[in-house]
């Protein structure tokens, strides 16, 4: 069988997608058609010429060229779309016009398109369906009527049983893209009522994009930056995590974000908004809490007692590592290869 694969994402998060996929014995070859290359074994990466890259409706159009090249000449047996705007899109325009079978790898919540009818479409239309966690799996199932056994919920590739001893330096971090989705101002706004109430705490930011400038500007105007250090992109971030006591994220939207594992995997505990599929691996009370979406009010008072109640971490922090010794098979990249292997030999 032969792939082609249209995606974005980072080099990281795409590199641990292809490991259990390119592991599959029957698959002879993957074209990657992305915006620019990935150095991976046994991939061909397919991207726009330079000089239009960072033009986006020439870079799209030709992305879409090359897919179409690829399906007109008969070079790929199956199709594969990682985030459906616009690649599930693509793939999937592509799938029914050539009669090809194609895969929509949904790693983002898919209550985004509640009420679209060119998301349900292409959803009953296609041969597979990936999503973060059984919360997802159920809403594809019953919002979009779509066939139960389609639909497949695929872990990321991760270490749960890695080393977590580091000595504590930070009481939050934060990791992430520096987006609206990410909601990096609230997150500010939290460390600016915790400081007025007089508590001592350490945090730290990693990540870069758009609102990186604000974000800095935002926390100089609040006067944090004896208690918020704003590092920027760092390639490392596990040395990170296993310096902090609690990751939190104060996103408006999300799939299952892997930094909840990567915090997992060095005994971090987690402050999560419930959103998505988190609290499939989100336990209230147990590995993390667990905020109601953008709920100001409820995140300074669990960051309060976080703070006040040493006992909470230590709690915390077992339960963690409760899960780790639980689910330490789960995430493996065999057992990723078995789940791909089910949907794909069904196909």
């Amino acid at each position: 069988m032969k792939i082609a694969i249209a995606c974005g994402l980072s080099d990281h998060k795409l590199s641990s997608i292809l490991k259990p996929l390119s592991a599959l014995g029957f698959i002879d070859g993957i074209s990657l058609i992305r915006h620019k290359k990935l150095d991976f074994p046994g991939i061909v990466s397919l991207v726009p010429p330079v000089i239009i890259r960072s033009i986006l409706p020439l870079r799209e159009v030709c992305r879409c060229a090359v897919l179409f090249y690829l399906c007109l000449a008969k070079k790929v047996d199956y199709l594969v779309g990682i985030h459906f705007r616009m690649h599930c899109v693509y793939v999937g325009v592509l799938g029914c016009v050539f009669n090809l079978p194609y895969c929509m790898m949904i790693i983002e919540d898919p209550k985004k398109y509640h009420g679209s009818a060119i998301f349900r479409y292409f959803v009953q239309k296609a041969d597979k369906v990936s999503v973060r966690g059984e919360i997802s799996k159920q809403y594809l199932i019953n919002q979009c009527k779509a066939d139960t056994n389609k639909i497949f919920v695929l872990p990321d590739v991760i270490d749960l049983n890695g080393n977590i001893t580091g000595e504590k330096e930070y009481d939050f971090i934060f990791i992430g893209n520096m987006v609206q989705e990410k909601r990096p101002d609230v997150l500010i706004d939290i460390f600016d009522a915790l400081k007025k109430k007089g508590l001592s705490f350490k945090a730290a930011i990693l990540g870069q994009g758009p609102l990186a400038n604000q974000v800095q500007k935002k926390i100089n105007t609040c006067a944090l930056e004896s208690h918020v250090e704003f590092l920027g992109h760092q390639d490392n971030v596990f040395d990170y995590l296993k310096r902090s006591k609690y990751l939190l994220m104060t996103s408006q939207t999300e799939g299952l974000p892997v930094v909840i594992l990567e915090s997992y995997s060095c005994g971090v505990p987690v402050i999560v908004p419930d959103i998505a599929d988190i609290s499939d691996v989100v336990q209230d009370g147990q590995t993390g809490f667990v905020v109601e979406r953008l709920d100001f009010d409820q995140y300074c008072a669990v960051c309060e007692k976080a703070l006040k109640d040493d006992s909470v971490y230590e709690t915390l922090a077992k339960g963690v590592c409760d899960f780790r010794i639980k689910n330490s098979q789960r995430y493996t990249q065999q057992e990723v290869t078995d789940i791909w292997q089910g949907a794909l030999n069904k196909s």
